[in-house]
């Protein structure tokens, strides 16, 4: 044996140690970079059909986009944002997709609760299927919630979503509180101010609907359809004056719209002969109180001819308002020239029952008496 072959090796390990580990770390750089190269790989082909999918989206084909979604997530399997389109796309294929969406909706939102756009997913879900309380809670959440958006214009049109959900739903008082919210906080823009505005008509707040058009004029003094709207708001209000010299002014800035004309006949209407009117002459309002009794009278019989009924037969439901009108009418002629004033508001209390009266037996009625029942309804309304 070569004893001395065998001493020379044996102080050689340390040698053969740091060539093996030379080895292995050649190794792990090796793995290392196959395993960056197979991740990078993965992440290239995530964002390839990612990329896809926003094309299918674009192109409304919501089911190649879902199926695009999906493959990204296969090859990216946490990313945030490949999740939430996928939950987007499913949700937009209908009912039959809602829990598809929402599961993923739910797991985006335990990873982030304050996520606007997730939130705002989700209340669509839940509006989608009625469940009222559940929507409410999640709008709110995303009003509330953390945007993108540095101008508030996701969260404004947020609301106004909200809004539209609740008046879907008729809970109109819960709709006005949100408009006024969004309106306290609006851009010096005349279509936000719009958009408010309109709904506003539709909850009846009439006054805070006309501040908001009135808004507009301040930004735009020759926007016609704030004008428009402006006019109408202020007719329901009964504020006749105001709802006139708005419409006038639509219609002299080449407005063409038939509602917007009757609403402006029944106003001047409604100026040109309501005797409660401040600054009248005894003559014109005495005009004004005979030509409205003379009205209600021939109202009276037209109503009457209409349900089939003899004004002659007492009981019948016209017949006491008939029978009024009869012996109050050789009194209302004299009423300002023999300087008795109560008998021209009688005159006008029962003008004002036979408008009201013949409304809910025949229907709602159309000019004159339409200004009259108006009247009724508002008599300090038009000089406003």
């Amino acid at each position: 044996m070569n004893w001395s072959g065998l001493h020379k090796f044996a102080h050689k390990p340390p040698v053969v140690l740091i060539g093996l580990s030379i080895i292995t770390v050649l190794g792990f750089v090796a793995v290392g970079r196959l395993v960056n190269a197979f991740d990078s790989r993965q992440h290239a082909l995530a964002a390839e059909m990612y990329h896809r999918g926003l094309i299918d989206r674009n192109q409304r084909d919501f089911k190649l986009a879902a199926n695009h979604f999906r493959a990204a997530l296969s090859f990216d399997r946490n990313n945030y944002l490949y999740q939430l389109n996928l939950a987007e796309s499913l949700a937009a294929l209908g009912k039959n997709y809602d829990e598809q969406a929402r599961a993923y909706l739910l797991n985006l939102w335990d990873r982030a609760p304050q996520d606007g756009q997730v939130n705002l997913e989700l209340a669509r879900l839940s509006a989608n299927q009625n469940h009222l309380d559940d929507a409410i809670r999640y709008y709110h959440n995303a009003i509330y919630g953390i945007w993108n958006d540095s101008t508030g214009a996701s969260r404004r049109q947020t609301r106004l979503e909200l809004v539209d959900f609740l008046l879907a739903h008729n809970e109109k008082t819960q709709a006005q509180s949100e408009l006024i919210a969004s309106a306290a906080s609006l851009p010096p823009d005349p279509a936000a101010h719009a958009r408010i505005a309109e709904r506003l008509i539709r909850v009846n707040d009439y006054p805070d609907a006309l501040s908001q058009y009135r808004a507009i004029l301040e930004l735009d003094r020759r926007n016609v359809d704030a004008m428009r709207g402006a006019g109408q708001a202020a007719f329901l209000l009964g504020d006749f004056r105001t709802a006139q010299r708005y419409l006038q002014s639509a219609k002299d800035h080449g407005l063409q719209d038939a509602d917007a004309d009757h609403m402006l006949q029944i106003a001047d209407l409604v100026l040109r002969n309501d005797p409660f009117r401040r600054k009248l002459s005894d003559k014109e309002r005495q005009q004004r109180t005979s030509s409205a009794f003379n009205q209600a009278g021939l109202r009276l019989q037209q109503c009457a001819q209409q349900k089939g009924e003899d004004l002659n037969t007492p009981g019948a439901p016209l017949q006491s308002l008939q029978e009024q009108w009869t012996n109050l009418k050789p009194k209302v002629g004299n009423a300002y020239r023999s300087g008795n004033s109560d008998i021209a508001e009688a005159a006008m209390d029962l003008v004002f029952q036979i408008e009201q009266q013949t409304s809910q037996l025949c229907g709602q009625p159309t000019g004159l008496d339409q200004a009259l029942l108006l009247i009724a309804n508002n008599r300090d309304g038009a000089d406003r």
